[in-house]
């Protein structure tokens, strides 16, 4: 700390002090203002100190935000607005990926900026269309690499769900089923579903099938998020 005395305002008598006349400087010692690990200023009436080493908590939220951007871009970059559907799924390039291992423990976070359903690529339904990728390369482990993929939505089918109801129909074929649900457009199923109370009504090989909404299927990841 320095302290200034106003050039006249001591005497060789009593110490008179008034306001205006005495200012304080706060300084920072040596080993922070010549430190690498802090950044620091101050002047007459504040101070800051800052930590600018990067911890592990740090450096993960860093490769987050870094994934979370590449969504953004990529988003715009196929034309994309913030109003349409979309699912974005992720996979890391080989085992053991410190990137993959973030966006599992971030994935909360990452659909709150997205606003949209963000799950690994394992959970991709066969029916899922790409409609754009991106990487991100961690800069510090060479070969860690993850892939960003944005999808249309589709239709989940819950295949031991359907086992469970047509397992023992020999005339029910399980795959053609959900090919058909799923050659339905987002909007033309919705509206099938809420028009007969939740149930999708099939002809398929001559047989009537009822599939319940939420049980059997849901319209997409979305959908069964809710």
């Amino acid at each position: 700390m320095r302290t200034y005395l106003k050039e006249g305002s001591l005497s060789l008598g009593n110490l008179k002090v008034e306001a205006g006349w005495l200012k304080v400087e706060k300084i920072f010692k040596d080993k922070y203002q010549k430190s690498k690990d802090h950044a620091c200023a101050s002047n007459m009436t504040s101070s800051v100190l800052l930590v600018t080493t990067m911890d592990e908590t740090l450096v993960r939220m860093g490769h987050c935000r870094e994934m979370t951007n590449r969504i953004q871009k990529l988003r715009k970059s196929i034309g994309i607005s913030i109003d349409d559907q979309i699912e974005v799924f992720f996979k890391a390039a080989g085992e053991g990926s410190e990137l993959e291992s973030i966006l599992v423990e971030q994935s909360d976070q990452v659909k709150k900026v997205i606003k949209m359903p963000f799950q690994p690529a394992e959970f991709m339904q066969k029916q899922s269309c790409p409609i754009g990728e991106a990487q991100y390369e961690n800069p510090d482990k060479e070969g860690d690499v993850v892939h960003l993929l944005v999808c249309k939505p589709a239709v989940i089918m819950e295949t031991e769900a359907l086992k469970k109801t047509f397992g023992g129909d020999a005339s029910v074929n399980i795959d053609s089923v959900a090919q058909v649900v799923s050659s339905f457009s987002q909007k033309s199923l919705a509206e099938m579903v809420s028009s007969n109370g939740g149930t999708l009504k099939l002809h398929l090989d001559g047989k009537e099938i009822a599939l319940k909404h939420k049980t059997h299927f849901y319209l997409n990841a979305r959908d069964k998020a809710k």
